[in-house]
């Protein structure tokens, strides 16, 4: 099982940051309101899809930019769930896909965050406290008994099937029937979601040799890690 983080995704977020914070506002403007709205900002956009009217005038970003990037981010989020779970992405049926995706926005809607009051430090960097709650549901189901009587059970119906003996469409059916099975452990984990216990990141908004602000990659690496749980081991 492949577990490596969403590296393409935060490479991409974090390009964002840097360039949107850059455009709009320089080291003369920026003072520990402006940090602190940037970051519950980030937060609220990407994981919610929410975004505020400081947060909006601050980025010069619109309701529908917010959007699309919610959108795109479920769907990043989705295909690094699927790893988890080895389902095969590539050949499900569009219906399951977009219902592993519709999955995913319900999940990150139980984002639970707290931003701090940010501090600057000699330097002029700004050091922000944000405590984050790790949504369990897929903890939830990896770490389950369910999981593993779903598992048991499908094996059991293909124990005397030759799997490489299969016909293209029994080879979908034989994915698609995996996929589904996860994903409807998966939602009823959802309706029960809750809570690991709390963890606390300080992320650093630096200013670079230029005036400008953003968060470090490695910092929005370790936020985004804690955001949903996949195990509680």
């Amino acid at each position: 099982m492949n577990l490596k983080r969403r590296a393409v995704l935060a490479f991409v977020l974090f390009a964002a940051l840097v360039v949107q914070l850059a455009g709009c506002t320089g080291g003369g403007n920026v003072n520990q309101f402006t940090v602190e709205v940037y970051i519950q900002g980030q937060l609220d956009t990407y994981y919610k899809g929410q975004v505020s009217s400081d947060y909006q005038e601050l980025m010069d970003v619109t309701p529908d930019e917010v959007r699309s990037n919610y959108e795109e981010g479920l769907e990043v989020e989705f295909l690094y769930m699927a790893q988890w779970f080895e389902i095969e992405t590539d050949v499900i049926s569009e219906e399951i896909y977009d219902r592993g995706v519709a999955l995913m926005e319900k999940v990150y809607s139980h984002s639970s965050y707290t931003v701090k009051e940010p501090v600057k430090n000699n330097d002029g960097n700004y050091m922000i406290e944000v405590e984050v709650q790790p949504v369990d549901v897929f903890a939830q189901v990896y770490d389950g008994d369910a999981l593993v009587d779903f598992v048991n059970g499908f094996w059991e119906t293909y124990a005397d099937v030759d799997l490489s003996a299969m016909s293209d469409a029994e080879y979908l059916a034989y994915e698609n029937a995996w996929a589904e099975g996860i994903l409807t452990l998966c939602e009823q984990a959802e309706a029960n979601a809750g809570y690991l216990e709390a963890e606390s990141v300080v992320l650093q908004v630096k200013q670079d040799d230029d005036g400008m602000y953003s968060l470090s990659q490695s910092d929005f690496d370790t936020i985004d890690g804690m955001i949903l749980a996949y195990t509680a081991a």
